[in-house]
């Protein structure tokens, strides 16, 4: 049974499965670690800047507040999502330093032996009772990670697909997550990668479904809700270190992500922390 993620509990587990394949029409981020576990089919998988591409058995890692996306046909896929309050909870620094180490790799193949003892791990991991604090989510999970973060430090852990990128979009995806706080046309992504504006755009739109331009702005805005909540800066200086040149624009285009203006978004949140504090 999955145990769907719930921000009290810092921990979730989800199962689906793909007849006709899924392809994400968009990048998204969480503040959770994600285990995206391949139980049958293929997946490409966008995480940051890189490109792999998943068989059965393969782990996809995917690291909090990382842009991410999936594409690809018929799939069975398990995930795991937790937070670093659920590590925190349970575990050591030290320890938490030596169990998400895996996440430093994009991807591992876990061997036939190694998925079938990671998925009955998940397996009592569904049977357990997440809200009885005596539950032993913690343990087994941290069983699973101790794995894969063994296999992590071995040159062997990597996929082989995960040498299979496109250099191209990879590169653009490289120098807009560097750059996306200073970029100011299309034109300079495209002379960076020595093509044409309208072959940047073509290319990219076709790997990620979204243009130059949305991805752009989506870091942006990921970026501008940060200072919004962990700093006192004005709307004006934040759509100014986002790369905005108008913050009229600024707070306008962030209302129609958000349906709320800047400073209303940083009151919400500031309101939400001071509730479970």
């Amino acid at each position: 049974m999955d145990l769907f993620y719930e921000s009290k509990y810092n921990f979730g587990i989800e199962t689906s499965i793909g007849d006709k394949g899924y392809n994400m029409s968009y990048f998204h981020y969480h503040n959770e670690y994600e285990l995206f576990i391949l139980d049958d089919g293929s997946r490409s998988i966008i995480i940051g800047d890189t490109i792999v591409n998943l068989s059965k058995f393969d782990v996809g890692l995917i690291p909090a507040n990382t842009f991410h996306r999936t594409a690809g046909t018929y799939f069975s896929r398990t995930i795991l999502y937790f937070s670093s309050q659920f590590l925190e909870e349970y575990f050591s620094p030290k320890a938490i330093e030596t169990l998400i180490s895996c996440f430093q790799i994009p991807t591992l193949r876990l061997a036939p032996d190694e998925y079938i003892y990671v998925k009955k791990k998940i397996q009592h991991m569904q049977k357990e009772d997440i809200r009885d604090p005596q539950n032993k989510i913690y343990l087994l999970l941290g069983d699973v990670l101790a794995l894969l973060s063994k296999k992590s430090s071995t040159p062997q852990s990597y996929t082989p697909s995960a040498l299979e990128t496109d250099t191209l979009i990879a590169q653009a995806l490289n120098y807009i997550n560097q750059h996306y706080k200073t970029i100011q046309s299309l034109d300079e992504i495209a002379s960076h990668l020595f093509i044409t504006k309208y072959h940047l755009c073509r290319i990219f739109k076709q790997a990620t479904s979204m243009t130059v331009n949305q991805y752009l702005m989506s870091l942006r805005m990921k970026y501008a809700r940060e200072l919004l909540i962990s700093t006192n800066k004005s709307a004006a200086q934040i759509a100014a270190e986002c790369g905005f040149s108008s913050p009229i624009y600024f707070a306008q285009y962030f209302k129609k992500q958000f349906s709320m203006t800047p400073l209303s978004y940083r009151a919400q949140e500031k309101q939400k922390e001071s509730e479970t504090n």
